[in-house]
């Protein structure tokens, strides 16, 4: 086999040059932020990096798969773990310790973490790491709570950990003094709002951004085109393609099947608005009961609660797949995080702060028409700034209103929090529909806007300027819509610069007059861990400004996208890509894994790289959130790095510059590999009995079509050289969620003494399985090789697997030996090769390895990324 007559070592050794003179220069290494980890890219690319002297950090927030996970990939484990949400503390990991530069976890305890530990404070990093792993071991308790399993106590370490993250929200809301409606400034417990900035985490349409509307003219014709501001128009045409995308066919599949396959964020919305328009319910909903009471054994009901609602949502569901899991997960969620919050209001008489939990659950109550519980903003709330003038909604009654009345005697109850609702309320919504009436234009979307409808919609009161009619919520067909006979236009705005304020802490108080009290002990205030959360909770964003412009000129690039795609991209850019601002500051190179490259983008960085593993095949021309957030992030990279042969039509297409384009092979720690083979005794392979190992997830019908591995073509393969009196075994990993479609195929093609199941397996023991076979059999759909391939091609094994060898050559520089199959044709007449030739005879397996050392180690990925690295830092 002839290789490209590079010198790729003298190349290494360049690179390695730049690293010495760029620590002699800095006095100190490198500094690499790998963002995202999904299938271990970044832990293993970090791994190789720090190898030879790079200083790479690794935040994986807020995903938990077990294949992003360095255990999985690192230690040796004994035993099944879950793969969404594996139990680390339940498993044998043989001693093996995650490294303190992979962090994992809710963005912001990251964030947290890696601001203490860049920083050098031990101590601070140290409660950090405690308080990750106390938050996951909590969201593993609520799993097992749902599932009725038990799992040990917290330790006590962890407990003591999270309880002081807890004393130290109530401290800071304690603290909480809102402003004058001008510039509210609130804190609230993990929630940041940026006063007088259009990257709020609610709204970009405060005046200072108006300039930014990317749709002005767009809005005019559209106003024009429909002079009838309540016509459904374009918005109803929208949205009836996301509810036939989204929501029907989810309930299509639910009612074909029987079986509700799993929450659906979509589906829930809808089922809501349909709910509280008064529209009959569609398929599975939580029952009224279960908004009541914890214990459905011993709870009592609410008194307006029927036998219809309880007969409909019975929990003792027929179908063990179906409803009951989910009521049984959402009665221990409502367990811990709404009825443990209202006990301790109960008990203490004193508001201790806002929950979204348990505002969305008097919410679901409401719009059910049960009674409400402790306190709820009233209906004038929502509708003027001063509560003197308000006018209860009709259908409110005295016995709701003694609830919600907003003159409560406690200074430290309700008021507090309606005055900073009304001063939330003129900032983002009340400011927001005066531009849109003093110009005629519907503004850019606005979430909070979008909230405040529904409220005042849940509770009958009128509703203001354009809203879905209700026919959208249960026909995709326009021409049949009924428009809605109960909305009227009577509504008229406030007007924020006319409130008056009003001294003391009661309920007449105006906006921004009182603040939110919790009872905390004194001497807390001076705990260490509070100087933690304050030094490194939150660092200082110096980018917002260039975000604001950044995120205007993005979004005026995709006028033509749905509405719902624009608001998403603001809401990751204000809420979460923001966070990252002043983190981003202490690395050379940032490196986003799949869209994470929006973050340092967005936030106005020009050192950073995309890092893409599959990522380009659809994903950039989807008319979507992701669509947005992949294409602006590759187009705008000082680097991309393409891990995938088959994804260079959509480079093309992107027009992503070849000089700023890296193909690189992907990251993998081939030292390891080298060890692992070094000391394993491979078993003597017995030429009468071939071995077909197939470890690929089982995914061949099911959408998306990008993640199907076409097992199916393997197994008719498989079946028709069968009938050629062959002896062969075939070996299959059960995982994939077209598994059950696979047992049934090959039921029906007859071939079940000859195929075995195993259950998932760690890595240790799949390299052993891939040395101990003949042949490693991959996937028949993308023509490009994974981590399948190259691992076992490490190991020196054949592999069959579906490639383009002109790409591929193209890509490495010569194509990987591996026998290539498409079609069932093309995999049985490579079975027939293998069953020809059962001990290698003619050397494949040696050839795959010596392509691997050559085109694949770890020292041509890094060498790579460090030219790129260079360029950089150069500039």
């Amino acid at each position: 086999m002839t290789f490209v007559p590079k010198d790729r070592d003298s190349d290494f050794q360049l690179q390695l040059a730049f690293l010495r003179e760029f620590q002699r220069a800095h006095d100190r290494p490198l500094r690499v932020l790998h963002i995202g980890n999904i299938a271990n890219n970044a832990y293993n690319n970090a791994l190789i990096q720090r190898r030879f002297g790079i200083e790479a950090d690794v935040i994986c927030y807020n995903y938990y798969h077990v294949m992003g996970c360095p255990e999985w990939e690192a230690a040796s484990f004994d035993g099944n773990v879950d793969n969404m949400f594996p139990d680390w503390w339940a498993t044998e990991l043989g001693g093996w310790r995650r490294p303190d530069w992979f962090v994992q976890g809710p963005v912001l305890d990251c964030l947290s973490y890696l601001r203490a530990k860049n920083a050098g404070d031990s101590g601070a990093a140290a409660f950090f790491w405690t308080l990750l792993q106390a938050r996951y071991w909590e969201m593993l308790d609520g799993i097992a709570a749902a599932e009725s399993r038990v799992r040990p106590p917290m330790p006590e370490h962890l407990a003591d950990t999270i309880s002081i993250a807890r004393e130290f929200q109530d401290f800071q809301a304690s603290k909480a003094i809102p402003q004058p409606p001008d510039q509210p400034t609130i804190v609230l417990p993990g929630v940041t709002i940026e006063p007088e900035s259009a990257s709020s985490p609610i709204s970009l349409t405060s005046s200072k951004s108006a300039s930014l509307d990317p749709r002005p003219e767009q809005s005019r014709s559209l106003a024009n085109e429909y002079p009838n501001p309540e016509a459904p128009g374009r918005l109803v045409s929208t949205y009836r393609a996301l509810l036939a995308k989204y929501v029907f066919v989810h309930l299509q599949r639910e009612a074909e099947t029987g079986v509700v396959d799993g929450s659906s964020l979509a589906v829930a919305i809808w089922r809501s608005q349909r709910r509280s328009r008064g529209l009959p319910r569609f398929g599975f909903e939580f029952s009224a009961d279960v908004f009541t009471m914890p214990s459905p054994g011993t709870a009592t009901p609410a008194a307006s609660e029927s036998d219809k609602y309880r007969t409909f949502g019975d929990s003792r569901s027929p179908n063990p797949k179906g409803p009951s899991r989910l009521v049984s997960i959402y009665r221990s969620l409502l367990t811990k995080y709404v009825f443990a919050h209202l006990q301790r209001e109960a008990e203490t008489g004193v508001v201790a702060g806002p929950s979204l939990a348990v505002a969305i659950w008097r919410s679901q109550r409401r719009s059910r028409g049960l009674p409400c519980f402790g306190f709820e903003f009233p209906a004038d709330v929502f509708t003027t700034p001063n509560p003197d003038t308000a006018t209860p909604a009709t259908g409110e009654s005295n016995e709701d209103a003694t609830f919600r009345d907003s003159r409560s005697p406690n200074p430290k109850g309700p008021g507090g929090l309606t005055s900073i609702y009304r001063s939330l309320l003129t900032k983002y919504v009340f400011a927001h529909l005066r531009r849109e009436a003093e110009s005629g234009v519907a503004a850019r979307p606005s979430l909070a806007v979008a909230i405040w409808r529904s409220q005042r919609r849940s509770r009958g009161l009128p509703r203001y300027d354009f809203e879905f009619p209700s026919d959208v919520f249960e026909m995709p067909d326009p021409d049949a819509a009924t428009p809605v006979a109960s909305e009227s236009d009577g509504f008229t705005i406030p007007d924020p610069h006319a409130v008056t304020p009003v001294t003391g802490n009661s309920a007449a108080a105006d906006v921004g007059s009182s603040a939110i009290l919790v009872v905390t002990k004194p001497e807390i205030i001076d705990r260490p861990e509070f100087r933690y959360f304050e030094n490194y909770g939150k660092g200082e964003d110096r980018n917002a400004s260039q975000r604001e412009v950044l995120l205007g000129d993005l979004l005026r690039q995709f006028t033509d996208y749905p509405a719902e795609a624009l608001v998403l991209v603001e809401a990751f850019a204000s809420t979460i890509a923001n966070e990252f601002a002043d983190v981003l500051e202490h690395y050379d190179i940032i490196q986003g894994y799949s869209i994470d490259g929006f973050i340092p983008f967005i936030n106005g960085l020009k050192n950073y790289t995309c890092y893409e593993h599959g990522t380009l095949r659809e994903l950039p021309f989807e008319k979507t959130y992701n669509g947005i957030l992949c294409s602006a992030s590759y187009k705008n990279a000082a680097f991309s790095f393409v891990t995938n042969s088959d994804v260079l039509p959509s480079v093309a297409r992107l027009k992503l510059k070849r000089e700023r384009t890296v193909y690189l092979p992907h990251a993998f720690d081939d030292e390891k590999i080298s060890t692992f083979r070094a000391g394993l005794k491979i078993p003597k392979l017995d030429p009468k009995v071939t071995t077909f190992f197939s470890p690929s997830r089982h995914h061949w019908q099911a959408a998306p079509v990008s993640m199907q591995k076409g097992n199916d073509l393997f197994l008719r393969a498989a079946a028709q050289v069968a009938q050629t009196d062959r002896d062969f075994r075939i070996i299959l990993v059960e995982w994939g969620v077209d598994v059950h479609r696979s047992k049934d195929l090959i039921q029906e093609l007859r071939i079940e003494e000859m195929v075995s199941w195993i259950p998932s397996l760690n890595k240790a023991e799949l390299r052993q399985l891939y040395c101990s076979s003949d042949v490693v059999v991959d996937q028949f759909r993308i023509p490009a090789i994974g981590g399948v391939t190259f691992e076992a091609m490490a190991l020196g094994r054949r592999v069959i697997t579906n490639l383009d060898e002109t790409q591929s050559a193209e890509f490495f520089g010569v194509a990987p030996p591996c026998l290539a199959a498409d079609s069932v044709k093309t995999c049985a007449a490579r079975i027939f090769e293998v069953l020809a030739d059962p001990l290698d005879g003619n050397g494949r397996g040696d050839a795959a390895r010596l392509w691997f050392e050559k085109c694949h180690s770890a020292r041509r990925v890094v060498a790579l990324q460090l030219a790129a690295y260079q360029t950089i830092c150069a500039a």
